[in-house]
């Protein structure tokens, strides 16, 4: 599926070819931020579990995939985690999946920033993939930076806006 020219949020068509060159079927998503890139997940019938923080994407998501996908498709409202200070989705509902080896990240948005994604890398497999979209703004610099403090980064590689990377657990 092609991202809306006219939705200002929609990730760029190289993002959505990042997603098809990365995922290998059988591996589970994480998928945070939902919209065309969870289509693109239903397309690749990947097996993914989607946070949403907005009760009206998270609505216009299951519209677009279809509510037989709402185990997948979580509202997941964005808290507050003391201990490290960050904001980021409410991650309870993932303490009893199995680890995820891709993230596809393009939420929450800039305003809050994407710095909280460092909190699932302990949901992910011993080698995993995250493609983080946006990756040229600061916010997105910082949890990049984060990433690489909390984990063993093998390589990033930026493509158009967003990048690739490649890591594993410290």
């Amino acid at each position: 599926m092609t991202p809306r020219r006219s939705d200002p949020y929609a990730a760029l068509q190289s993002y959505h070819d990042e997603i098809h060159r990365h995922h290998r079927h059988g591996e589970r998503v994480l998928e945070c931020g939902s919209g065309y890139t969870t289509q693109t997940l239903v397309e690749r019938e990947a097996d993914f579990v989607t946070l949403e923080h907005s009760p009206i994407y998270h609505a216009a998501t299951l519209e677009l995939v279809g509510h037989e996908h709402a185990n997948r498709v979580r509202h997941s409202p964005l808290r507050h985690y003391q201990k490290s200070k960050l904001v980021w989705y409410d991650i309870r509902s993932l303490k009893d999946e199995d680890p995820f080896s891709l993230v596809v990240c393009d939420g929450p948005p800039g305003a809050v920033g994407r710095k909280g994604l460092c909190i699932a890398l302990p949901f992910l497999t011993q080698k995993w993939t995250i493609l983080l979209d946006d990756a040229g703004r600061d916010g997105e610099k910082k949890t990049i930076e984060l990433i690489e403090g909390s984990a063993h980064v093998e390589s990033v590689v930026f493509v158009d806006r967003h990048a690739i990377i490649k890591g594993r657990r410290a």
